[in-house]
């Protein structure tokens, strides 16, 4: 099993291995018109769903190294595909956590070979006793009960991208934690966006008057169109996420 391992891909088996775990871990994420793993900006349509972006690997995050995190974030904010992305503010993200990622691989290897190795007793093309199947059917199990754990601890970080006014040009981008015991992940998902208002679908008539004061109100304008805020706050990340 253990020379085995090695032939699995990261790019390939390892990546697509992780994926099947968190669309399962997902579900529950009811906040969300949308959910995507490990898809390229191209993909993820520019429109007025509110959308919940899953990182790769490769776009991990550290708490003194933020770096590849928030470069694809800023990615996905600004370009859809070859072309601007006109509704940015209908992203947050999840990003995984660079410490625990190794780990990840690892159980991902140890789960695609016994997986291998009982597909290929099962096709006569490996021959072990009875006792060793048996043995190879049961660490299988395991392996795959212990995915869902590793990939919860892993998978922590939520990303917010904000701005201070529609024309600031400097992107900030919150990191929230997840809990990683307790409820499932995609309620606690809804949990962290929702008690740290990333999220809203219930927004007190006094926060909205704040926001029509601060950006719509002025020079003696004392009104504005219901569906021009609703468009702004799928464009501008100084609005809220609104659901």
């Amino acid at each position: 099993m253990e020379d085995c391992k090695g032939r699995f891909d990261d790019k390939n088996e390892v990546l697509s291995k992780i994926a099947i775990v968190l669309k399962k871990m997902t579900i529950g994420a009811g906040a969300f018109d949308g959910i995507h793993i490990f898809t390229p900006h191209a993909d993820v349509p520019d429109d007025a769903a509110l959308r919940l972006v899953l990182l790769p690997p490769s776009s991990h995050y550290m708490c003194d190294d933020t770096k590849a995190a928030f470069n694809s974030v800023d990615d996905f904010i600004r370009y859809n595909g070859t072309k601007p992305r006109y509704r940015g503010n209908r992203l947050i993200f999840v990003a995984p956590d660079w410490s625990t990622l190794t780990r990840v691989k690892d159980c991902v290897r140890t789960a695609l070979t016994w997986g291998f190795i009982v597909d290929d007793v099962k096709e006569g093309r490996l021959n072990i006793d009875r006792l060793q199947e048996q043995q190879a059917k049961k660490e299988l199990a395991t392996a795959e009960d212990v995915l869902p754990r590793v990939a919860r601890e892993c998978y922590r970080w939520i990303l917010c991208p904000v701005m201070t006014t529609p024309t600031d040009q400097k992107l900030t981008i919150e990191a929230f934690q997840l809990n990683t015991s307790g409820s499932a992940f995609g309620p606690e998902i809804e949990r962290v966006c929702t008690e740290n208002e990333l999220v809203i679908s219930v927004w007190s008539p006094i926060h909205l008057r704040s926001k029509l004061k601060d950006l719509y109100w002025k020079d003696d304008k004392t009104c504005v169109g219901a569906m021009t805020f609703w468009d702004d706050s799928n464009r501008y990340l100084c609005l809220p996420h609104l659901s």
